[in-house]
């Protein structure tokens, strides 16, 4: 999982149609969960400014299936 910054509502994601998922350098992510093995435990602690993200999946495919959600954060 990564955590990029929304910076426009319709703009999309920088994505890398060959690796087939988010290019999360270009997205500018501000952090990140990596691939783990089933059963295992992964955590991400990030001190977030008020605006608009996306936590969105980086696995290959799993992106445009649909593994994203928006994330706001308010003051």
């Amino acid at each position: 999982m990564v955590i990029p910054p929304v910076k426009e509502m319709h703009t999309p994601l920088p994505y890398d149609k060959v690796g087939n998922k988010v290019d999360e350098d270009a997205a500018g992510h501000l952090g990140a969960v990596a691939e783990l093995e089933p059963g295992k435990k992964g955590a991400l602690r990030l001190t977030l400014k008020p605006g608009s993200y996306i936590l969105c999946c980086s696995v290959p495919g799993h992106y445009a299936l649909g593994m994203w959600t928006l994330l706001t954060v308010k003051r």
